[in-house]
């Protein structure tokens, strides 16, 4: 009879052995999952920020935008479509003087990026800095760059343009806080 009660107690203390372990072994599986998908999503937000970085690089520097808008560039109206080109990769500096004054928030509306943060740096390929547009990023941000080259042209009814199509850098940022 005395034999019996030990090994019954001996298959209760392996159970519950196995129940400790098994519990632990899900544990680490959950806490490993929630890792992997942690880490998935970082990686879309980075894959999307980087889309929309190359999106509106293209956008600025190979669509002229809604045309009637940019060509009369009237104080205080807003255009609909943002493009700064001529023509392909040819850029008006009036186009860029005038999304400078727009409002930073107007801006990202019309970009659709109103949760991120970016800035737009025009250069001539020596430095010089023509224009920057949007603020710059905290020190602590993530910030994903994307540098273009184009033609940088004043309109032909400039009296003595500086710029008669001068390669220029377009440095785009675009990060969230």
């Amino acid at each position: 009879m005395n034999i019996n009660i030990k090994k019954g107690q001996t298959g209760v203390f392996d159970l519950i052995v196995a129940v400790f372990i098994a519990t632990i072994a899900i544990m680490a599986l959950a806490l490993s999952w929630d890792r992997s998908i942690s880490k998935l999503n970082e990686k879309n937000e980075i894959n999307d920020l980087q889309i929309k970085l190359y999106q509106i690089s293209d956008l600025l520097i190979t669509s002229e935008g809604n045309k009637d808008e940019w060509d009369e560039l009237v104080p205080g109206v807003n255009p609909t479509s943002l493009g700064l080109a001529k023509k392909d990769r040819v850029l008006y500096k009036e186009k860029i003087d005038k999304l400078s004054t727009l409002d930073i928030s107007d801006i990202e509306e019309l970009l659709n990026i109103e949760p991120y943060g970016f800035q737009i740096v025009v250069k001539e390929l020596r430095g010089d800095v023509i224009q920057t547009i949007g603020i710059p990023p905290q020190a602590n941000s993530r910030v994903f760059v994307f540098t273009r080259y184009a033609s940088l042209k004043e309109k032909e009814n400039v009296v003595n343009p500086r710029y008669r199509g001068e390669p220029v850098e377009i440095i785009t940022k675009i990060w969230k806080d």
